[in-house]
Parts: C-alpha cells; sequence; structure tokens
C-alpha cells in the first residue's frame, strides 16, 4: 500500500512538471498601423498611411519608437518575448553607374522606453526587399541587457536603427503592423487537459492493480 502511495505521487509530480517545464503563450498584443487603427507613440518624420506607418530616417529626425504595454496580462511570470514585425517597401542597393550610392539596412532594438534601448545592433528587418511585404519574428529573454527594466515597466517599447547610408537623402520603410507574444508562466498555474488525462490514466491503472490483488 505504501509503495502504491509513493508510486503514485511520483507519478503525478513527474506529470505536473512536464506539462509546467515549457513556458505558456500568456497573451499578444497587436498594433496594427494605420490611420483607422493605432498610430505609434514617437516618429517626428514618420507618415501614417491608411494600413502602415512610413517610418524614416534622417539627421533631424526623432526616432520611431512604440511601447507594447502587457500589464493587462494575468502572469506570475516572464521567460520571454517574441516580437512580429509585418514590413514592405524598403530601399534595395543602389548603384548609380558602378557606384554604390545607398545601401539600406534597418535593425530592431528593443528597448525599456523612449530613452532606455538595448546594446543589440544585430537584428535586422529587412533583407533587401524592394516591394510586398514581409514578415520577421525575434525572441528575446533574460540574457537582453534591458530585460528586467522592461518587465519592471511592463512594456516593452520598440526602436528601430538606421544601418545603412544614402548620398541623396533618408532611408525609409513601410511598417504594417508588430505584435508582441509573451511567453512565461500564468499567475494561477492549472495542469494543461492531457496532463491530467495522463494523470487519470495512472489513477485507473493503479485501481485496477489493487483490484487483481483483492480478486
Amino acid at each position: 500500500m505504501k509503495k502504491s502511495k509513493a508510486f503514485l505521487a511520483a507519478l503525478a509530480a513527474s506529470l505536473l512538471f512536464a506539462g509546467q517545464a515549457q513556458a505558456d503563450l500568456i497573451g499578444t498584443v497587436t498594433h496594427d498601423y494605420g490611420t483607422g487603427s493605432y498610430a505609434p507613440l514617437g516618429g517626428s518624420c514618420d507618415t501614417l498611411n491608411a494600413d502602415s506607418v512610413t517610418v524614416r530616417n534622417g539627421s533631424n529626425c526623432g526616432r520611431f519608437y512604440d511601447a507594447f504595454d502587457f500589464s493587462h496580462l494575468d502572469y506570475g511570470s516572464i521567460d520571454s518575448f517574441t516580437l512580429n514585425v509585418n514590413f514592405g517597401d524598403t530601399a534595395d542597393y543602389q548603384w548609380l553607374f558602378i557606384f554604390l550610392v545607398s545601401y539600406e539596412q534597418w535593425r530592431v532594438r528593443p528597448a525599456a522606453s523612449a530613452s532606455d534601448g538595448s546594446d543589440i545592433n544585430n537584428s535586422t528587418v529587412n533583407i533587401n526587399r524592394v516591394s510586398g511585404q514581409g514578415s520577421n519574428s525575434y525572441t528575446f529573454d533574460s540574457t537582453l541587457d534591458v530585460f528586467d527594466e522592461i518587465l519592471d515597466g511592463e512594456s516593452f517599447y520598440l526602436w528601430f536603427n538606421h544601418a545603412g547610408w544614402n548620398l541623396f537623402g533618408t532611408h525609409s520603410f513601410n511598417l504594417y503592423s508588430a505584435s508582441l507574444d509573451v511567453y512565461g508562466t500564468p499567475s494561477s498555474t492549472v495542469p494543461a487537459p492531457g496532463v491530467l488525462g495522463l494523470l487519470g490514466m495512472g489513477l485507473m491503472g493503479l485501481g485496477l492493480r489493487r483490484r487483481r490483488r483483492n480478486g
């Protein structure tokens, strides 16, 4: 009898641990940009279009930034964020005869506020798209230098950093939407249905085993 109880406790603990080991998707915050939907918080030279925002780079332009507030989500802890961006109409390499005069490259910069950004400098938004739309996703966890600050403020700020150059003006691209997936542990963790099913099967098996012994 004691062995049966110990076996049952071990089974329940292992199944619950298996169900909680992987971080859950707590929720998603989505911004669809456009005049009839949502406008970003910053970007003095940016233009809001019907279904997008044109992000521009220039010497006199204030930086684009936007905040994804996740304070309304029900969570106990947060393990990581996945940022998804939908964009298009980025410039390509531009040549004048044999001289390269324009090189387009935009980078995602996660931040904790409008003035406190990460040191990340190698995440590129575009892959030299000339037209049409594309999408990229980026995952950030506790290795991000501003991760704790983002958690403290309960807002994930998005910056864009331009790393290209242009001899004849500014660079730009259209940002159609951005969404933030938040992964972690809900405030009240409940075993997944599959875990409960496995636990029930274990209990049934244990009951049959005891019935056979008593018979």
